[in-house]
């Protein structure tokens, strides 16, 4: 994506993502910023963290189909292979 990315996480303890979002913000910020040569916020106000129970499975999978999507939504590639995605090597778990 060109204005973000998409993360899916497992901290050891629910709490710890916004601690863990917060360094991933902004240490890409940081990156990207220098690169284009520029300064502020990655990401805009889009920019959320939403936690679900690691034994929600279904959850899971529905949100990494969701992020192999959204290149193809946001018409940026045809198909749902992008650039650094792992959609190709993507099996999702049964059940």
């Amino acid at each position: 994506m060109t204005n973000h990315m998409h993360y899916l996480l497992a901290p050891a303890q629910p709490d710890e993502l916004p601690v863990i979002m917060h360094g991933l913000n902004w240490y890409t910020a940081r990156c990207f910023n220098g690169m284009l040569k520029r300064t502020g916020h990655f990401g805009g106000n889009a920019t959320t963290a939403r936690g679900s129970p690691v034994t929600d499975r279904r959850r899971a999978t529905n949100t990494s189909r969701c992020t192999h999507a959204d290149p193809k939504v946001a018409g940026m590639t045809r198909g749902y292979f992008a650039d650094f995605s792992h959609y190709g090597i993507y099996d999702p778990p049964d059940g």
